[in-house]
């Protein structure tokens, strides 16, 4: 009997561990997203008229407000598709615009796909966002 005690203590603190370390990905995720909001709504207050994100990963999602900050960071105009019923189709043709735009700049862009930025996966778009902001500032 205390075999399988044992082996039900040791899985409540392992999912207790698991548990701690989900949390601080947790964490540093909204925390990263929380800084890269601020940073990206700076450039965008520049942007004519001006934009802002309020929801980093559904936000970036269009592709439009992507085009619009590397626009403001690089001084250069971007082809960009707009409207009010943009289709996936549209987004993943803007926001493979402002890859090729990245790396036409020699910046390299690592697993970073159109489709996982239009996903609004959490890890790619912040990866995406430090590889610009580490090249920009």
């Amino acid at each position: 009997m205390a075999h399988y005690k044992d082996v039900s203590v040791r899985k409540t603190s392992l999912n207790l561990v698991t548990g701690f370390f989900q949390y601080l990905r947790d964490e540093q995720e909204a925390v990263q997203k929380r800084t890269f909001t601020k940073w990206i709504n700076s450039h965008l207050a520049k942007h004519k008229p001006p934009l802002e994100v309020n929801d980093l990963f559904e936000d970036i999602k269009d592709g439009v407000k992507l085009l619009a900050l590397l626009e403001v960071l690089s001084g250069q105009r971007l082809p960009c598709e707009q409207g009010r019923q943009l289709k996936r189709i549209h987004w993943v043709s803007n926001i493979g615009t402002a890859l090729k735009f990245l790396e036409g700049r020699k910046i390299k862009l690592v697993n970073i796909h159109a489709t996982d930025i239009a996903d609004g996966r959490p890890s790619i778009v912040l990866g995406l966002i430090w590889t610009i902001i580490l090249y920009f500032q």
